[in-house]
């Protein structure tokens, strides 16, 4: 939020102004018009901003939807996965992190399987809170050593529970 919006809007807002009122100034507008366009187009600017920032589709009301919403998977996820587990995520470590070790990214680094292996080899429990894996996915851990197996669904996240792989 504050990375996108706020400097767009506070560090653009000033330099559009000036470049509206040069604009205008060399329409031959008189000082009076001019300062009346620049104060309603800087007007609109500040007001359009202010409703994509609080109303908009990235706005503050959506991220706090959104943070509310991961705190009640976050509540959920960690009832079903011991205090001292691992947790393999993909984009989630925000909202485990530092309350829970984290393993990031997963599974798309093979360091991070790597790691899950050696985890599992010395008996820490790991689990991927991940989007649902698809066949290319499940490959993709079985070629590494790895298996998943589903425990949950939470919206479109699925919480695993990864185990090194033995063919039997």
């Amino acid at each position: 939020y504050v990375r996108y919006w706020l400097p767009i809007f506070v560090f653009a807002t000033p330099f559009i102004a000036w470049l509206f009122v040069k604009i205008l100034e060399k329409k031959n507008f008189n000082d009076d018009h001019a300062r009346l366009y620049a104060r309603i187009f800087v007007g609109i600017f500040v007001a359009l901003g202010f409703w994509r920032a609080i109303i908009g589709v990235d706005g503050l009301n959506a991220v706090a939807a959104e943070v509310r919403s991961g705190r009640v998977i976050v509540r959920q996820v960690e009832a079903q996965v011991p205090q001292n587990a691992v947790l393999a995520v993909r984009t989630w470590d925000k909202h485990f992190f530092p309350d829970r070790a984290i393993l990031q990214p997963f599974p798309s680094d093979v360091r991070a399987l790597a790691a899950v292996k050696e985890l599992r080899s010395k008996g820490v429990a790991v689990y991927a809170f991940i989007e649902a894996l698809t066949p290319t996915d499940e490959n993709w851990l079985r070629d590494n050593g790895l298996v998943a197996s589903m425990i949950n669904v939470y919206g479109t996240q699925r919480l695993y529970a990864l185990n090194i792989w033995t063919r039997e």
